[in-house]
């Protein structure tokens, strides 16, 4: 590899992607990290993608070999079911290894901690927000949401969602119509903006709804550094 990579990201939807991505840029830890933006994509299932990692040569146009990666960071959302969407992360890995010939990836016990691998990479389950909390990314965003300059915007839309009543709904759905409608009151240029574009600056959009350098997004980069070190 160009870079020696010792520490690998994977992660199931893509801005996750996007928004890892750019964490870790402005960290700089682009030398020390590298993110998988393969597919399949959706949890569990995403995790599907270390089997095929096992025997590829290349990840987006670069040289990778399996054996020089030191550690995997799975990143997945609680959703409404903590405990349970771990356990599946924990039995999707569990059954590759038992196909596996090359070895076993790192099965953790617990959120955020590593799992030893048998001539295969360790492995992390970085579980968002945090380990046992109902939520995903988007909790973060809205955590990071430059209120500075957009608490209007986030006021109307906490009035909006009680309106309609629908923070009586579960978690993540909450999340996402919280998520997307402040993207739509922000983005005059393109009203249908996603999440992955939320840093964007194209088709008029601002690139600074949720802040980078927020607390919430901390523990994520300090997880990062300490890792892949």
């Amino acid at each position: 590899m160009s870079n020696e990579y010792q520490t690998l990201v994977i992660t199931e939807g893509s801005a996750d992607d996007v928004l890892l991505e750019l964490l870790i840029l402005r960290n700089h830890l682009e030398n020390r990290i590298l993110l998988y933006k393969g597919e399949p994509k959706g949890s569990p299932g995403f995790v599907g993608s270390l089997e095929g990692l096992i025997t590829v040569s290349e990840i987006s146009g670069q040289p990778f070999d399996i054996s020089k990666i030191r550690t995997v960071v799975v990143v997945a959302d609680n959703d409404n079911t903590p405990e349970n969407n771990f356990k599946e992360l924990q039995k999707y890995i569990t059954n590759i290894n038992k196909r596996s010939l090359r070895g076993e990836y790192g099965v953790p016990s617990r959120s955020w901690e590593i799992g030893k691998g048998k001539k295969l990479p360790d492995v992390a389950i970085m579980m968002l927000p945090e380990e046992g909390q109902k939520g995903s990314i988007e909790s973060l965003c809205l955590a990071a949401l430059n209120k500075g300059k957009y608490k209007n915007q986030s006021d109307c839309v906490d009035n909006f969602v009680g309106c309609i009543g629908a923070d009586k709904w579960n978690v993540p759905q909450n999340l996402k119509i919280r998520v997307q409608s402040l993207l739509s009151s922000i983005c005059e240029g393109d009203p249908y903006t996603s999440l992955r574009y939320a840093w964007s600056n194209d088709k008029k959009r601002p690139g600074d709804i949720f802040d980078l350098d927020s607390k919430a997004f901390k523990p994520i980069v300090e997880y990062l550094k300490k890792i892949s070190q």
